[in-house]
């Protein structure tokens, strides 16, 4: 974007902008009310529409979070002199999320659990806004990734010569197979189906896409930031997702784990209908599967050293992974 765009784009906008700096997709900018941050702007205006809408709703209850700033004619979506649309949100002086940080992974768990309650408390209204397209289905979605990884398979087994790496998918295939065969019989057994269709009738969102990157840490307080991925789903796998990537970064690490599952039900406290999800997913090997998958769908003559150590940090730490998916198991039943 040019300078003479970005001016124009600027002064659509009622505050000065003092000094702007370009990141990574966007551009920060800092004003006399504060940090904000330009970007472009792709999807549809009625997406965009609700998106502040509950944003708004969530900063009257009290939630940090990147809101979006009016231009003079009281509009989101502002363009440039090409017809290009752009967004300015209001953001934050502060850092992403330190993973290796374990009070501060704990403070994103309990920012979660009330984000979490914000979307419930706001549900209603979001219904009434019209509704946001759900996630795809889950038991669909693993049954899909099960095929995958036995096309995969039958075409690692049929090659001549065989890599490394390509004999450690076949050593550990059966295996991590049968955990997706588990995991699926277990979202299969659940009440999913009933679940699925309340959420979407209640106007429950997730925020779709929750991680380190979009967790804000201050010196006053956490924000959270880029609800681009927001939609109807469970709630739970906001945290399923937070929680599986800490738990790969550290090694299945169970004291970590339950505490992060502590942290948030101090907040909000889980159903056993979600605790049955999150034990089901946690269950299901998606790394393995992605390293697969990328194989497959890639170039087979060359596979790089990255995926050969992340297939056997996989391998590696799976004896972890089952140890605390047993635990939580017995912590279930108890």
């Amino acid at each position: 974007m040019g300078n003479e765009k970005l001016t124009a784009v600027y002064e659509q906008y009622e505050l000065p902008i003092t000094k702007s700096i370009r990141t990574r997709g966007a551009i920060l900018c800092e004003s006399e009310e504060g940090i904000k941050l330009l970007k472009e702007f792709r999807g549809s205006l009625g997406r965009l529409e609700l998106e502040d809408k509950v944003l708004n709703y969530l900063s009257e209850e009290g939630i940090s979070t990147d809101t979006y700033v009016k231009n003079k004619n009281g509009q989101i979506l502002t363009l440039d002199t090409d017809g290009t649309g752009y967004v300015l949100k209001n953001w934050f002086d502060g850092r992403e999320c330190d993973v290796k940080n374990g009070q501060e992974v704990l403070a994103a768990v309990r920012s979660l659990a009330k984000l979490h309650k914000g979307f419930i408390h706001i549900s209603s209204k979001v219904a009434e806004s019209g509704t946001q397209e759900g996630e795809a289905d889950l038991r669909e979605e693993l049954f899909h990734h099960q095929k995958e990884l036995k096309r995969a398979r039958t075409f690692v087994r049929n090659r001549r010569k065989k890599s490394e790496f390509e004999y450690a998918i076949l050593k550990h295939f059966e295996h991590f197979y049968r955990q997706g065969e588990y995991a699926l019989n277990l979202l299969e057994e659940s009440d999913y189906e009933q679940r699925k269709k309340e959420t979407k009738e209640k106007g429950i969102l997730c925020h779709g896409n929750y991680n380190q990157h979009n967790i804000m840490v201050g010196m006053r307080r956490m924000s959270i930031v880029n609800f681009e991925h927001m939609n109807h789903n469970f709630q739970i796998m906001d945290f399923y997702l937070f929680l599986r990537k800490i738990m790969e970064k550290c090694n299945w690490e169970r004291r970590l784990g339950f505490s992060m599952m502590e942290e948030y039900e101090r907040e909000r406290k889980l159903e056993e209908g979600e605790r049955v999800i999150l034990f089901a997913m946690l269950s299901y090997p998606e790394k393995f599967w992605k390293i697969v998958n990328h194989y497959y769908n890639g170039n087979k003559a060359w596979i790089s050293q990255k995926d050969v150590d992340k297939l056997a940090n996989v391998i590696h730490q799976e004896e972890e992974k089952q140890q605390f998916l047993s635990e939580m198991r017995a912590k279930q039943k108890d």
